[in-house]
């Protein structure tokens, strides 16, 4: 052994200035092992590397392998043990991206995960509070994949951490910690902190109501030329439906450029509007850039924050016949929480994105198309039902009491932990939904029918009906937001 160390140490870099002691420490202790561990990580090396090593490479051991191996699996007595050198980006088995308290003793944390890695080993993941004073309590956790199918590099995951009794309820304080292990014994089990509560953060009030707001928003991610006007007029109408006391959380995902920023600017201002920047998960290759992940990073965020959160994109419209009181959508809330209704669905009627109605019969279509130009989207878009051959489940969207169920989807959720859900009459409540009309800066106006109820035209839709339920909201929204933030400029 000690002939074999000697002749290791003399292919070492004679440059040894840029070791620290305490570096110089570390490798001499890995080198009787015949390998060197990187400082940072630790990965591994064979010892063949350092003999083509430049004399600097020691400062930086970011090129090694990315992976934490357990020397102790390894079998060093048969034959010489190579060294594979990984380069480029590979699957990353969790990528955090929030954990929450959701109660005395849950607690929910939202990751991105590979499902190549999940599929090829047995994940197990655990959940661990540690107090102040070293005492831990761990539990496994419940793993929940609500996107699982949807056929991307990753998936979403939600960790729900339950343990047998509350913790951090002490005003001690205490953290929260993951680990996932794999099914082999190669590799060291990721663990990490996931959550840390300082002394006095938890109060029960947290999960109690009155919240801050009487109602939440959460919206898929933001991508693409999205046209600010169509913005502005989405959260003007949702403003006034809702009521002053609503937060309404974004997502940006490459979509909320200057001018929609410009839009939602006053609304920021005002505590009304939350952006949340998400764009570096793009480099994270997952369904429809991570919808499912933000929508459940939302709905944890939302559970603080107010007793009923809405689900639904920025091109559908809520309707409800009696909007003009100022609590309808409340006090219809009310009376499904009251019914032990937990979640709700509502139908979305489509809206043609290119059909528009001629101001009379004498208007032609260029003096329709100017007059029609500085409308906005909901008063000019009129012809509903047309045909485009959506599935059903496509039409409704959704509201939830966010602290009643463990995660979510895009259309509705089915991890409700108590009560059940309902889907509304659309006569009650239901969503109008303008597809086609937020990802582009083009006028929207395409096409003017005849007759009423359209009929074939050059959009290839048939069987439209005229609904002008939404246009009979547009002058108490105008004026709502001119009262409440200005006068706003028209961005297409």
């Amino acid at each position: 052994m000690k002939s074999s160390t000697g002749k290791i140490l003399e292919r070492i870099p004679a440059s040894g200035t840029c070791f620290s002691v305490v570096a110089v420490l570390v490798i001499l202790n890995c080198l009787l092992l015949g390998f060197q561990i990187s400082s940072n990580a630790g990965r591994y090396e064979s010892t063949w590397w350092l003999a083509s090593a430049p004399p600097m490479a020691c400062t930086n051991a970011s090129f090694a392998l990315d992976e934490k191996l357990n020397m102790s699996s390894i079998d060093l007595s048969k034959g010489e043990v190579r060294s594979f050198r990984a380069h480029g980006v590979a699957s990353r088995l969790i990528i955090e991206v929030g954990s929450y308290r959701n109660g005395p003793r849950t607690f929910s944390s939202v990751v991105m995960t590979s499902k190549l890695l999940n599929e090829l080993h047995d994940i197990t993941h655990e959940c661990e509070w540690v107090t102040s004073d070293s005492k831990a309590l761990r539990v496994k956790a419940m793993a929940i994949k609500p996107d699982w199918n949807m056929g991307r590099l990753y998936g979403t995951m939600v960790l729900v951490c339950n343990f047998p009794r509350d913790v951090g309820t002490d005003a001690e304080g205490g953290q929260m910690i993951l680990t996932a292990g794999y099914s082999d014994s190669y590799r060291i089990p990721e663990r990490f902190v996931a959550l840390t509560e300082m002394r006095g953060e938890y109060s029960a009030s947290h999960f109690q109501q009155p919240y801050s707001y009487d109602l939440a928003f959460c919206g898929s991610p933001l991508y693409g030329n999205i046209s600010p006007q169509r913005v502005r007029e989405w959260i003007a109408y949702h403003a006034w439906f809702f009521g002053n006391r609503t937060l309404f959380m974004f997502h940006d995902a490459g979509g909320i450029h200057d001018d929609v920023y410009r839009v939602l600017k006053p609304w920021i201002d005002l505590g009304r509007v939350q952006v949340q920047n998400l764009r570096q998960a793009e480099v994270y290759e997952g369904y429809y850039h991570h919808q499912f992940t933000i929508l459940n990073d939302c709905l944890m965020r939302s559970q603080t924050l107010a007793s009923w959160t809405f689900f639904f994109d920025i091109d559908e419209y809520l309707y409800i016949p009696e909007a003009h009181s100022p609590r309808a959508i409340l006090n219809l809330l009310a009376e499904q929480a009251r019914n032990n209704v937990t979640q709700i669905l509502f139908k979305n009627i489509k809206i043609s994105d290119a059909l528009c109605e001629k101001s009379n019969k004498t208007t032609t279509e260029a003096q329709s198309m100017a007059k029609q130009s500085r409308k906005w989207a909901f008063e000019k878009l009129v012809y509903a039902d047309c045909n485009y051959g959506w599935e059903p489940v496509e039409s409704r969207k959704y509201a939830l009491q966010p602290q009643l169920v463990w995660a979510t989807g895009v259309h509705y959720s089915e991890h409700l932990k108590q009560g059940h859900y309902i889907t509304m009459d659309p006569t009650v409540l239901r969503s109008y939904h303008y597809h086609n009309t937020l990802n582009g800066r083009w006028e929207t106006c395409k096409d003017f029918p005849q007759h009423p109820n359209g009929g074939p035209n050059s959009v290839n839709v048939t069987n439209c009906t005229t609904d002008h339920a939404m246009l009979s909201f547009a002058p108490a929204v105008k004026s709502y937001e001119l009262a409440t933030i200005g006068e706003q400029p028209f961005l297409l």
